[in-house]
Formats: C-alpha cells, sequence, structure tokens
C-alpha cells in the first residue's frame, strides 16, 4: 500500500513535470493540433489537400520532434469496387502484390495525367515514375530534392518532409479485419470507427522491397494517417495517454536508439503502434496522472 502511494505521488510529479517543462498542458497540446488543422482546412476545397502529420502536428513539440506534409491529389479517385456513378477511376487491386502494398490499374481512356505502363496486371501506374515526375516538377534543379521512401526532401527546407499520396474511398478488403476485431477496452468508439471508415485509406508512391530483390515499382503502400488522426484527436486520447506516448518516444531516442546493438532500427511509429494497441488490449488501465507511471511501465 505504502509503495503504491509512492509510485501514485511520484506520477503527479512526473505528470506536472511533463505538462510544465517538457510536453505542455492539455490546451497547450490543442493549441499546436488546430493551427495544423487551420492549415488543413485552408486547403479542403483545393485540388490538392494537405494532410499533416508527424510528432509536430500530434501536438507534441520535443527536440528532434519532425513535421510531415502529406499532398493529397483529389485529381484522380481511387476505388476498391468501381463505383456505379464514375466512369474515370483508378482500381485497387492487392491480389497481386504484397501485403501492404496494392498496384493502381488505369483504363485505357483514363484522363489520369500520368502515362501508364501495360503488363500482364492490366494498364498500372508505376509508383517509381510517378515520384520522379513529382521531383521534375517540384523545382528545375532536381539536385535540390531527393526522394526518401515515399517522401520528398528538399536542401533548403529542414525537417520537413514531402508526400504526394492519393486517396482510395472505400475502405480495403485487406483490412476488414481491423474493423471487426474484439477489443476489451472499448476503444475506440464505434462512432470513431465510422468515421475511419468513411475516411477511406491513402495510397503512397513505394514499394516493398527484400534483401533478395528491388521489389515490385508497380507497388503503392498502404497509409492509414487518416485513421491515425482521428485516433490521435484529443476527445479520443486523454492527456494521460498523450504523455505515455511522449515518454515513450524519449525513451526511443534516449535509450533505445543509443544501444549500438539496436543500430536506430526502431522508430516512432512503432511506438505509436504499440500505445494504440495496449488502448484497445488493456481494458482495466485508469488513465489518470495518478497512475501514469503505472500505465507507461
Amino acid at each position: 500500500m505504502e509503495h503504491q502511494l509512492e509510485l501514485e505521488t511520484v506520477s503527479v510529479r512526473l505528470y506536472k513535470y511533463l505538462c510544465e517543462e517538457v510536453v505542455g498542458s492539455e490546451n497547450i497540446v490543442r493549441y499546436r493540433r488546430l493551427f495544423y488543422k487551420l492549415h488543413e482546412d485552408i486547403s479542403i476545397d483545393d485540388p490538392i489537400e494537405i494532410i499533416s502529420s508527424g510528432s509536430r502536428a500530434e501536438g507534441l513539440d520535443l527536440p528532434g520532434s519532425d513535421f510531415d506534409m502529406m499532398f493529397l491529389w483529389k485529381l484522380c479517385e481511387v476505388y476498391e469496387d468501381k463505383p456505379t456513378d464514375k466512369e474515370d477511376v483508378l482500381m485497387l487491386d492487392t491480389e497481386n502484390a504484397l501485403p501492404a502494398f496494392a498496384l493502381l490499374k488505369k483504363a485505357v481512356k483514363s484522363s489520369f495525367p500520368f502515362s501508364s505502363t501495360t503488363t500482364a496486371d492490366g494498364n498500372l501506374i508505376s509508383s517509381m515514375d510517378f515520384k520522379t515526375f513529382l521531383m521534375s516538377q517540384t523545382v528545375k534543379d532536381t539536385r535540390l530534392v531527393s526522394a526518401h521512401g515515399p517522401c520528398i526532401s528538399s536542401s533548403f527546407l529542414d525537417d520537413v518532409e514531402f508526400l504526394v499520396c492519393l486517396k482510395c474511398h472505400t475502405w480495403p478488403t485487406v483490412a476488414k479485419q481491423w474493423l471487426l476485431r474484439f477489443r476489451p477496452s472499448g476503444w475506440p468508439s464505434q462512432d470513431i470507427i465510422s468515421k475511419i471508415i468513411s475516411h477511406g485509406c491513402l495510397l503512397v508512391p513505394v514499394w516493398s522491397k527484400t534483401p533478395c530483390s528491388d521489389g515490385n515499382q508497380f507497388e503503392w503502400r498502404f497509409s492509414f494517417s487518416l485513421s491515425e488522426q482521428l485516433l490521435n484527436q484529443i476527445h479520443s486520447l486523454t492527456h494521460t495517454q498523450i504523455l505515455c506516448y511522449a515518454m515513450l518516444k524519449i525513451w526511443l531516442k534516449e535509450i533505445l536508439n543509443s544501444d549500438s546493438k539496436l543500430n536506430n532500427k526502431l522508430c516512432s511509429y512503432f511506438m505509436k503502434t504499440v500505445l494504440f494497441w495496449i488502448l484497445e488490449e488493456s481494458e482495466n488501465l485508469n488513465w489518470i496522472p495518478q497512475n501514469l507511471l503505472h500505465c507507461f511501465l
């Protein structure tokens, strides 16, 4: 009992310290998120919509925090099943791609402003060619930009990466298990899950690679950044949960990644995934300041 009281006392002190010196209060985190959300809302009716991601967009401004800008190209739409009221769309093919990836098929008379390649799987849009095209359109001197995974980074904008993505307007069949699985904690709520379904998912121009192969450059990787935004919203997470996420990121950077054996093989995205999984599976955790250390450990 005495140990429990001591743990609660230390947890409250740590909670206050994180709020005052490291992460910020609940209101400060909310204001940071609102700042980036306003940027998104300004572009919502434009042909290219801005989607903010990365730690800063999540309301965290820790040392080394990144800010990624995703540009949703709305000039073309992707569907898994062809809609009856639309003709000029790209079709999603997951049967001929590795898990977490898909192929994008283009109709012969499609107005998609980029050429396709005829293959045994149909007229496909190459993610490699698409990204190269974007780099050539970004600046006149392509030496000023470089590809980093699915992103494009520039030498004159530090800590900012640009990613142009396409949107699949239907939730992919290969990810339906996530919608239906049992969640002991009841998190996320059915209302949030319904919103996630309505937002669909994104496709980013990067393909799978293995030690023995350079992969299939016609593949596009699924991105569930829109879903993560909804899961990570203030009304979905408590401030204690956000602080736990910040502590996981600090633990990763200061301790795990300083281990030469790990050699920076872990990333903060893994920490977010761990938090989401714990939130789903742990029905008995009480996420309050007094339990901060207990929840973290």
